[in-house]
């Protein structure tokens, strides 16, 4: 991240013009059993593809699927309309 941060590109950074996500898509629930619940995502990144920066978000149990939707239409591909089966709702929360 240091990196792409100090990487001038156009209007900003190389971390400006990207998304990086670390994410373990199987969560670990109270038994360790890998459910999709209470799973941690960090996102870095992205200011020029306007996404909200600082914050922590809580998304109460929603899964990770609507999250990638949610990039994808960050990225510009606002013409898809699913990611995944699950993946069906552009989360807010996510836009500045």
């Amino acid at each position: 991240l240091a990196g792409l941060e100090a990487t001038p590109e156009g209007d900003g950074t190389m971390l400006d013009n990207t998304v990086v996500v670390w994410m373990n898509e199987l969560g670990l629930g109270p038994i360790n059993n890998h459910s999709r619940l209470d799973q941690h995502v960090l996102l870095a990144g992205g200011g020029n593809a306007g996404l909200k920066l600082g914050h922590y978000v809580n998304l109460g149990g929603v899964g990770y699927h609507h999250l990638l939707l949610t990039l994808v239409h960050a990225l510009g591909h606002t013409e898809v309309t699913r990611f995944g089966e699950e993946g069906t709702i552009v989360l807010p929360d996510f836009f500045a």
